[in-house]
């Protein structure tokens, strides 16, 4: 088995959503992912890399293709969620990322989606998060207190901290920005 086929499935967990509107095929969702102000903000993916990923999510029983007929033109396979890949996406939405480096991509793909399915998701989603990384400031705290030996470790700490601090404040925005821009919600 691959490193690959071994890895747990996290941000291609997105595509999901796509599927989740209607069936589409691959270079469908490429095209989407190339758009500015979608998911396309948050995460690039080489269209290679993008079949690899549906093929990934297609093995793990979370998609599944048929072949649809174009006429003169070779047929395409199209794809679309399974009840597993629902139930899969749906948990993975509201799940919260656990250290703040994972912010950058997998939260803000998350908020994406979250925001796609409407204000209860981003709720959640961020009320999680929130508790998660207020545990974490928590447990810095008292590490710094307890194992701060030298300069250079209460800078290290410090930096943690205000790190986690930062993202809190920003989730405590997601929340009020998100519900006035209901652009992005699916009807």
């Amino acid at each position: 088995m691959s490193p690959l086929a071994r890895t747990p499935i996290t941000i291609e967990h997105a595509l999901l959503g796509f599927l989740l509107e209607r069936p589409m095929h691959g270079y469908e969702i490429h095209q989407t992912l190339l758009e500015s102000n979608a998911l396309g903000l948050v995460w690039r993916v080489k269209q290679g890399q993008l079949y690899s990923l549906l093929a990934r999510l297609e093995g793990e029983g979370l998609i599944r293709a048929s072949t649809e007929s174009q006429g003169a033109r070779p047929p395409r396979k199209m794809l679309e969620v399974t009840d597993r890949g629902r139930e899969a996406y749906h948990r993975w939405v509201i799940e919260p990322v656990q250290h703040p480096r994972e912010v950058r991509l997998l939260f803000l793909a998350k908020l994406f989606c979250a925001h796609r399915l409407g204000p209860g998701y981003v709720s959640e989603l961020v009320r999680r998060q929130e508790q998660e990384f207020r545990g974490q400031l928590d447990g810095l705290s008292r590490q710094m207190e307890e194992h701060s030996q030298s300069a250079f470790d209460e800078l290290v700490y410090e930096y943690r901290i205000g790190q986690v601090e930062a993202t809190l404040r920003w989730l405590s925005r997601c929340l009020d920005a998100l519900a006035r821009d209901p652009a992005g919600a699916r009807s």
